[in-house]
């Protein structure tokens, strides 16, 4: 990475709750045509505030649990052509829509908000057919990493074409953190043994994201760049070999 470059924000989908490569769900990774301006992140905390005694104004209820972390995100869709569609964007599931043969290329790209939005809805929210439930997501940007679910998703529609078709809209997304179990182990076991691995990169894969299969902290890939003698590690190359050197963990 070159810092100071710009990075996209992606989403990457996966089968289940142990976020393997080899459960990625498919090779396509959601990319936001515009980085989000900012993000919320929402803390949660239960206690058993119905065992107060009578008579006492003040307490100290006990704790119960934390809930998991929530993040959210607005992400925004343009069909104006005034921003860069990126190809990652784009879903096969085209809608079906009859045009005249000289308006084909106009109407594709004013329908481009409908297919980007057809692609995010599949990869964050919808049933898919082999597992039968929604995606497990990692959301990566920078050094964010969040494995999550999505709870919640709102679109707003806000400009359109003469002819009717959507220009413009905005997502407003909420996703609730998921944890494998392979991290709830390295939580609850901070003394486990030292890690050593060597990865292949996979199609979408940062360098704070692989730390944080490894590691389950993503703050470890600049010790990881360091070991590997990498300068610009913003863009690594699918099928390259990256090795995690042991770190030890509290």
């Amino acid at each position: 990475m070159i810092f100071g470059e710009l990075a996209k924000l992606k989403i990457i989908a996966f089968k289940d709750a142990s976020f393997n490569d080899s459960k990625r769900a498919g090779e396509r990774f959601f990319l936001a045509q515009v980085n989000p301006e900012n993000y919320s992140i929402n803390y949660s905390a239960s206690y058993r505030v119905n065992e107060q005694a009578p008579g006492l104004d003040g307490y100290d209820p006990p704790w119960e649990r934390n809930a998991p972390k929530s993040m959210r995100f607005e992400f925004l869709f343009d069909g104006t052509g005034a921003i860069p569609i990126f190809e990652s964007n784009i879903s096969e599931h085209l809608p079906n829509i009859s045009v005249v043969e000289n308006l084909v290329d106009e109407v594709t790209s004013r329908v481009s908000v409908l297919s980007q939005i057809a692609f995010f809805e599949n990869t964050v929210f919808n049933v898919q057919g082999d597992t039968h439930v929604p995606n497990y997501l990692v959301i990566n940007w920078g050094s964010l990493v969040f494995k999550c679910r999505l709870k919640e998703m709102s679109i707003t529609y806000k400009l359109f074409s003469p002819e009717g078709f959507p220009l413009r809209a905005t997502a407003n997304a909420t996703f609730i953190e998921v944890h494998s179990e392979a991290d709830v182990i390295k939580k609850v076991s901070p003394g486990s043994p030292d890690i050593t691995h060597v990865l292949q990169v996979q199609e979408g894969d940062t360098l704070p994201l692989m730390a944080k299969r490894v590691y389950g902290d993503e703050r470890y890939y600049l010790a990881v760049a360091q070991a590997n003698q990498l300068v610009q590690f913003r863009n690594l190359a699918p099928g390259q070999e990256i090795y995690f050197p042991p770190i030890r963990r509290g």
